[in-house]
């Protein structure tokens, strides 16, 4: 697995040490929902959230719904400060680097990302 500098490093730990804190992807047949995400062919242990109203999210690691974490990261504003307590939520906006990124929101084992949809 190869990373940019300061992109995703817990992603990197949380998969190297096996933790088994992904979930599984929805049985076959089954049609994705705003609650449900669906894994990524692209990165294994990724899981895609349906986008909505512009924005699509990407959990990385942790149990979350993605109801949830679009509430959390509708809560962001994008022209305060860079680092925002959302909830139980640490959340960032992101750096040339990590674009098209705009924000990483984590708690305890949760991670996600939001992009622009």
């Amino acid at each position: 697995m190869t990373l940019r500098p300061g992109v995703f490093l817990s992603v990197a730990l949380v998969a190297a040490t096996g933790s088994g804190c992904y979930r599984s992807a929805p049985q076959p047949g089954s049609r994705p929902t705003s609650e449900v995400a669906t894994s990524s062919a692209a990165n294994p242990g990724v899981e895609r959230c349906e986008p909505q109203d512009g924005r699509r999210i990407e959990i990385h690691a942790g149990t979350i719904s993605c109801a949830q974490a679009y509430s959390t990261a509708a809560s962001y504003d994008l022209q305060g400060e860079k680092y925002q307590e959302i909830g139980l939520f640490n959340c960032y906006t992101g750096t040339a680097q990590t674009a098209p990124m705009l924000l990483v929101c984590s708690s305890g084992g949760v991670e996600f990302s939001v992009f622009r949809a």
